[in-house]
């Protein structure tokens, strides 16, 4: 199949062939001079060649999200393990973000003398399951992946 230019030049193609037909005496309208480019192209019509060169531009359809709700996993969570499940996701760009809701609250302080616990928690991860943010010491806040199904 032949490469199929954008519709800016496919209707610059049909002013130069409107053109050149009107220099051989014979009269055409810019919407005939389309349609006749579409045939040339081997589509039925303009508005047929015209979503085919708008679609080869089009940004790839995105892929299934890998993380769904209701999904059992674990990981770490600042470096603490976790079991939990999804409780929301949604895709942004090639990111997936994630709420994990962990069965049993988290501790996340580093501390002996406190407590901050965390139930649910909301993370940007990539296709492997680690979070785009890090902690002070360069880890991914968050490590996720499918709860095995031996537990």
């Amino acid at each position: 199949m032949q490469d199929i230019p954008d519709t800016a030049a496919l209707k610059a193609q049909a002013s130069r062939l409107r053109s050149a037909m009107s220099a051989q005496g014979q009269s055409v309208s810019h919407a005939q001079a389309l349609e006749v480019l579409a045939r040339s192209y081997g589509f039925h019509d303009w508005n047929t060649l015209s979503a085919r060169a708008r679609g080869r531009n089009a940004p790839p359809e995105p892929a299934a999200p890998r993380w769904q709700i209701g999904q059992r996993v674990e990981g770490l969570y600042l470096g603490m393990p976790f079991r939990g499940r999804i409780h929301g996701t949604h895709l942004m760009g090639s990111q997936q973000v994630v709420i994990v809701d962990f069965d049993v609250a988290v501790n996340v302080s580093r501390s002996a003398l406190m407590t901050i616990l965390r139930k649910r928690v909301k993370a940007t991860v990539d296709a492997s399951g680690q979070a785009l943010a890090r902690t002070s010491d360069g880890q991914p806040q968050m490590i996720l992946r499918a709860e095995s199904a031996a537990r």
